[in-house]
């Protein structure tokens, strides 16, 4: 599929109101250092989306600094081009590279449905960040109720598309039972690795796990990472991010 890369100096700004505003063109949009590359991925993801399919899982072989990032690039790119409401699902709001483009003390709280509610972070009113962790606590509260989990699809499907920051596979594989309605929701898999450092068996791993769960893969991005960074990893798919 490619490389996508970010400049790391997006600013953090007053976040909105959860309801999308009038169309603004996506300041931060600018602050992604390769265009054409960008331009070169997105469109395959606009495309699958153009074809019905809304919710996209972004993966790693241990690189989540460049997931993130890629996520970034990708719901940028969705939002310059299309007029849309899209969600960013994390388990890493805090510490992680989104950390640094929200204000976890500015968010909006919406209630969803007896005893079911989502802080929602905005970033410039463009897109929403959403706690994986509260998704998955909340799908544990209904999990007996049909009623609350309506309320729960209807929440999500009122995006039209969402991104999935994946937890590690391994946190999944031993806790299957606690992240199994986040697979369900996953329409296709993006795999993000290190072509001369990830072995072939971790990626077929990968790869056959989320095929049980009927996850197709979509294709792969590159980073940029070498032996000699792997200890230290400085960024996300360096040949296009500062």
């Amino acid at each position: 599929m490619g490389i996508l890369k970010l400049k790391d100096n997006f600013s953090n700004e007053e976040s909105t109101s959860f309801k999308k505003n009038s169309r603004r063109r996506g300041r931060h949009f600018y602050k992604v250092e390769n265009h054409q590359e960008l331009f070169k991925i997105g469109d395959s993801f606009l495309n699958d989306f153009k074809s019905g399919i809304k919710s996209f899982a972004i993966s790693s072989t241990g690189y989540h600094t460049s997931q993130q990032k890629t996520i970034m690039g990708l719901a940028s790119f969705f939002d310059h081009q299309e007029d849309l409401k899209i969600a960013i699902v994390t388990e890493v709001l805090e510490g992680g590279y989104f950390s640094q483009l929200i204000n976890l003390d500015e968010k909006h709280n919406v209630e969803i449905g007896n005893e079911l509610s989502f802080n929602v972070h905005s970033f410039h009113g463009h897109f929403d960040f959403l706690s994986l962790e509260e998704l998955l606590l909340n799908e544990k509260v209904a999990e007996d109720d049909e009623d609350m989990l309506e309320s729960i699809d209807d929440f999500l499907e009122s995006y039209d598309i969402i991104f999935w920051d994946v937890p590690e596979i391994h946190r999944i594989q031993n806790s299957l039972q606690i992240y199994f309605p986040m697979l369900e929701r996953f329409e296709c898999l993006s795999l993000i690795v290190a072509q001369s450092l990830t072995k072939k068996e971790e990626v077929d791993h990968i790869i056959s796990f989320f095929k049980d769960y009927g996850v197709t893969l979509k294709g792969f991005l590159f980073d940029g990472h070498t032996v000699e960074e792997k200890e230290k990893p400085k960024g996300f798919f360096r040949r296009f991010f500062k």
